[in-house]
């Protein structure tokens, strides 16, 4: 076991330096486990940024949800894009092409396509669908290859502990170099 004292020797320890998207897929394998969230975004920030892709960036649409009784229209955007919640994808999603993400929403359980299945992104996706392939959890028989699948942007609520509430628009998916222990 390697000790490191930094987060640059921790990636170049668990993933190397060749981030093409062959070489992460043959590492899919590996991970990173982190004790929070604020450290597993940073971690997956850093490794996006080596990836040697174009970033794309999907925004969010953010819509207050009220009762009749309140002003949905008092809530400014601002705050609505700023809130980064536990089961809601960020407002600013950064993808490229190779990276692995982690589905938060189920999709198609007949499929395995499930709340925690890892993904890898594969090319051809737009601002309305995310191409990507499964990262099987374990080894495929012989001839067999992983599920490939397209994903589209779902609506999810905010959580009921939330002071605003509100439904994002956004591809439910998260980095996944780096995950919570949780």
């Amino acid at each position: 076991l390697d000790l490191t004292y930094s987060e640059d020797q921790l990636i170049h320890n668990v993933f190397g330096d060749d981030f093409s998207s062959q070489a992460i897929q043959r590492k899919n394998e590996h991970i990173i486990l982190c004790s929070n969230n604020e450290k597993c975004l940073k971690i997956n920030s850093k490794i996006i940024s080596k990836i040697p892709k174009r970033l794309h960036t999907s925004i969010s649409i953010n819509t207050p949800v009220t009762s009749e009784d309140e002003h949905a229209d008092m809530i400014p955007t601002e705050i609505l894009d700023s809130l980064d919640l536990p089961g809601i994808p960020p407002h600013k999603l950064e993808l490229k092409e190779g990276a692995v993400y982690m589905l938060i929403r189920n999709f198609n359980i007949k499929l395995g396509l499930c709340n925690g299945t890892r993904l890898q992104l594969l090319p051809s996706f737009s601002n309305r669908l995310l191409h990507g392939r499964v990262i099987p959890n374990t080894p495929l028989p012989p001839g067999e290859s992983p599920l490939e699948f397209f994903l589209p942007r779902f609506d999810l609520d905010s959580p009921d502990e939330c002071v605003y509430k509100f439904r994002r628009r956004q591809f439910p998916i998260i980095p996944a170099f780096a995950v919570t222990i949780n």
